[in-house]
């Protein structure tokens, strides 16, 4: 067989070192084979959420302490709420920071809030996002040992993203904690 007849016997558009990915494109257009990004990750029911998370503005005490901390520095340098809750059953409340200065503030994004754990002299952050909406707890912890922070409307029901386009839409707005850093 001379070069010639390879290329008419060819698929029009097929090149020999193409295949490979032309396969996996295939199969990730038809979702076999795939699993979604970490990051989109949801629960497979809406789960459960306790009670609203309960701020109270940072005290000086708090402050000092946090100065202190690298990993919440920045947030506690202003104004900033606090909130306690026991997030993986130990006994021992993890410690919600939200920022209520304008520098950590936008009007689309809403404010900065982290989730912290101390870990003896340590403390380690859990979670970080941007959110000016009613926080909640799941009831149950959601992806590992961890309850997890929900976005609920009025009526106390964890909310679907609704901005078409981004990397959320549609999904659940439940943060599952990280590992900490």
């Amino acid at each position: 067989m001379n070069r010639m007849s390879c290329r008419r016997r060819r698929t029009p558009g097929f090149a020999p070192g193409r295949s490979h990915w032309l396969v996996g494109l295939g199969l990730l257009l038809a979702g076999i084979g795939t699993a979604p990004p970490a990051w989109s990750a949801e629960p497979a029911a809406v789960p459960a959420v306790g009670a609203l998370l309960d701020f109270s503005p940072g005290t000086a005490k708090a402050k000092a302490f946090f100065l202190r901390q690298p990993v919440a520095r920045d947030l506690v340098s202003e104004d900033f709420e606090m909130a306690g809750v026991d997030l993986d059953g130990d006994g021992r409340p993890e410690i919600v920071l939200r920022s209520t200065a304008a520098s950590y503030c936008s009007g689309r994004a809403g404010c900065a809030v982290q989730v912290l754990q101390q870990r003896g002299q340590r403390v380690v952050e859990l979670l970080s996002l941007y959110t000016s909406a009613r926080l909640a707890l799941t009831r149950d912890p959601v992806g590992g040992a961890y309850r997890a922070l929900a976005i609920v409307n009025d009526q106390g029901q964890v909310v679907r993203a609704d901005k078409p386009g981004t990397p959320m839409h549609g999904k659940l707005m439940v943060y599952p904690m990280g590992r900490g850093r």
